[in-house]
C-alpha cells in the first residue's frame, strides 16, 4: 500500500496491469481482501444506524400528552436493595409532604419509578 505523507488513510495501490483478478483467473481464489481500517472515534461510519418512526396525533396522544406533563420519573441509586412502588410512595409521602392519592407511583425500571401527579401544583411541592 502506498501512504500519503499528508493523508492519515493509505491509500490502495493499485492493481498490476498484467493481473486481472476475475472467476476465470486462477488467482481469483488465493485473492486476499484487505480490510478498510477502522475509522476514528466520532466517523459517520461509527453512528448508529437512524429509524424514523411517525407516530400520527390523534386524540389519544394529546390526552397522553396532557397526563404526561404532571409526570417526573425518579431514580432510587445506591447500594440498597430494589424498593417497591409502596416504598417509594411513603417516602414522598412523609418526606415531601405530598397528600396520600395526590400520585401514584408506576415501576419503571429497576432502580427508576414513574410518578404522575393529579395536579400541577402537587408535582411542584415535590420538585422545590
Amino acid at each position: 500500500m502506498a501512504t500519503d505523507s499528508n493523508a492519515k488513510w493509505p491509500t490502495p495501490s493499485p492493481p498490476p496491469s498484467s493481473v486481472a483478478l476475475t472467476p476465470s483467473c486462477p488467482d481469483f481464489a488465493s485473492a486476499s481482501v484487505v480490510p478498510l481500517p477502522a475509522p476514528p472515534p466520532g466517523h459517520l461510519r461509527r453512528w448508529p444506524r437512524v429509524e424514523l418512526c411517525v407516530i400520527p396525533h390523534t386524540l389519544e396522544v394529546e390526552a397522553n400528552e396532557v397526563v404526561l406533563e404532571r409526570a417526573l420519573v425518579t431514580v432510587f441509586a445506591g447500594s440498597r436493595p430494589g424498593a417497591s412502588s409502596s416504598y417509594v410512595k411513603a417516602y414522598l409521602e412523609s418526606h415531601f409532604d405530598v397528600e396520600p392519592g395526590s400520585f401514584l407511583v408506576y415501576p419503571h425500571y429497576l432502580e427508576d419509578f414513574l410518578i404522575i401527579f393529579k395536579e400541577s401544583i402537587a408535582m411542584l411541592q415535590y420538585m422545590y
